[in-house]
């Protein structure tokens, strides 16, 4: 390694030249507070591409970045069973039927009816 790469090795990356490695590792930075040093400027995808911000999460009825957290259960969640179902997910624990979203609705069922 030289004191030119702008960041350190973890890993052997095979099959990618380093000019894509570095597109790879720049896109991977965004938001991270990581950036690349001037050297690398002609390399930096955020430079090259200039990204909008990003999205800020979607539908907030959906709490399923607290699930995911595990600081909530999926069941108390407003949308859970309801808008929210693993045919029509709203957040990743419905997503797939690994999710705690999935699993809840899954061996516990949808919510009960009230009224």
């Amino acid at each position: 390694m030289t004191t030119r790469e702008p960041f350190k090795r973890t890993a052997q990356w095979k099959s990618l030249n380093d000019q894509v490695r570095q597109r790879i590792v720049t896109a991977a930075s965004l938001g991270s507070g990581l950036g690349l040093r001037a050297d690398y400027a002609d390399l930096d995808a955020v430079r090259r591409f200039k990204p909008g911000p990003a999205p800020t999460g979607g539908d907030e009825e959906c709490l399923g970045g607290r699930v995911m957290l595990g600081t909530l259960r999926p069941d108390p969640c407003p949308a859970f069973g309801n808008r929210c179902r693993p045919e029509h997910p709203l957040g990743a624990p419905m997503v797939s039927s690994e999710g705690a979203g999935a699993a809840y609705f899954r061996f516990r069922g949808p919510p009960a009816a009230t009224g």
